[in-house]
């Protein structure tokens, strides 16, 4: 297990340095960092902008191996061009982005960075997000809130969908030229006997008289499919 140093001290000054990567929908990725310092903090050539109180990070569990932990991160105090933002689905792709959290400490004298004491957290993606207002009809102030919902690669996968659809769409996806799945649609709500003899329109056969004699004639019909 790794040793943690400013965690023998009896006082700790520690913040929490996250990192979002946002793609368009033209696959250009935007990161964007932020912290829950009071002041702008550079760390690996990134400065991260300070939110102070206005960022909340929910508890992260801590397994010896790997979970499908979740973790909840809000974004208090937001503007209205970033609301904007976050719900153009068209435009950008909040959900599946990746996301990092970190832990940070602080000199406790010069209350500057550590840079050697930033540890990784929380590696995961965001799967769902939430919008919230807050309006103030005293002051006609509107306060937004944007949570985010961010699971594990692990939750990923145990969420996957497996196996493939048997439609034209999904054929065409993987193989363009493809067109063994073009009539699956007219199958929809269609009725099968499975198993049951099949029983065509044939023309029945008549067959010959047997033997000569008072025996008489032996005659029989088989129906061909």
């Amino acid at each position: 297990m790794e040793s943690i140093s400013p965690l023998q001290g009896t006082h700790i000054n520690q913040g929490v340095l996250v990192e979002l990567s946002i793609s368009n929908n033209v696959g250009a990725v935007t990161t964007y960092y932020f912290s829950t310092a009071y002041r702008a903090v550079t760390w690996s050539g990134h400065t991260y902008t300070p939110l102070g109180a206005y960022l909340n990070i929910g508890n992260i569990q801590s397994d010896i191996s790997g979970t499908n932990d979740e973790v909840t991160i809000a974004l208090s105090g937001i503007e209205s061009a970033i609301i904007s933002f976050v719900l153009d689905d068209s435009q950008y792709r909040i959900k599946g982005s990746p996301i990092k959290i970190r832990r940070a400490f602080f000199n406790q004298q010069t209350q500057e960075l550590e840079s050697g004491q930033v540890y990784l957290r929380y590696s995961g993606y965001v799967t769902n997000y939430n919008i919230s207002e807050d309006y103030d009809q005293i002051k006609g102030d509107a306060a937004n809130t944007v949570t985010l919902q961010c699971s594990s690669v692990h939750s990923i996968l145990e969420n996957r969908r497996s196996g493939r659809r048997t439609n034209p769409t999904d054929e065409k996806y993987w193989y363009p030229s493809d067109t063994s799945m073009d009539l699956v649609p007219g199958l929809h709500n269609a009725s099968f006997d499975f198993g049951k003899p099949y029983k065509g329109p044939g023309n029945p056969i008549r067959g010959g008289s047997g033997g000569g004699g008072k025996g008489g004639s032996d005659d029989f019909n088989i129906e061909q499919p």
